[in-house]
């Protein structure tokens, strides 16, 4: 009986060990443009010997069992990605990044989803295979609806400097000078 509890404590140890050893994304959720694209940058870290493969956006997820993480569910796909574009690369220790754009025809179909009674809310999942063999693993990146506001991304695309009367010249002003009157 004792040999069996130690194995038993051996055994919960391993396994342990391995869940905490899954690959990690950061981050680990977004907010996205309803009406456009948006791309942001994903890190997939502790890697292991896996490598990526194929991606979905969906509405739900469900367990990937016998593999390990979750999933899409198949009832609730809005977009697939082949492995043939997939734009991660290497980068730093046992690690991708990916360029993830939300493509506008991904972002309309969650949002007539939530227009339709579910939440705002839908997910990236990004699949990772083993060379060797083994169970694949799924890693979610929980993306969430947002208009022109204070939860979307903010950049700017274009600046055009005008001074009173319309004059371009930008004046060269040195510090602690006072701009002069006819360009304030």
């Amino acid at each position: 009986m004792r040999k069996y509890l130690i194995g038993l404590a051996l055994f919960g140890a391993f396994t342990t060990s391995a869940v905490a050893q899954s690959i990690k994304v950061s981050p680990s959720e977004t907010t996205v443009y309803s009406q456009g694209a948006t791309s942001v940058l994903l890190t997939f870290g502790n890697l292991g010997n896996h490598l990526p493969a194929e991606s979905t956006w969906c509405g739900a997820l469900i367990s990937a069992a016998p593999d390990v993480g979750m999933k899409c569910d198949p009832n609730v796909i809005f977009g697939r990605l082949p492995i043939r574009y997939n734009q991660s690369r290497l980068s730093g220790h046992n690690a991708y990044t990916e360029h993830h754009v939300c493509h506008p025809s991904v972002a309309r179909r969650a949002y007539l989803d939530a227009a339709r009674g579910s939440t705002a809310t839908f997910f990236y999942v990004r699949r990772f295979t083993l060379p060797a063999g083994g169970p694949d693993e799924y890693v979610p990146v929980t993306l969430r609806l947002g208009g022109n506001g204070a939860a979307v991304p903010f950049s700017i695309t274009n600046v055009r400097l005008l001074w009173d009367g319309g004059n371009k010249t930008v004046p060269f002003v040195k510090s602690g000078e006072i701009l002069p009157t006819h360009y304030r």
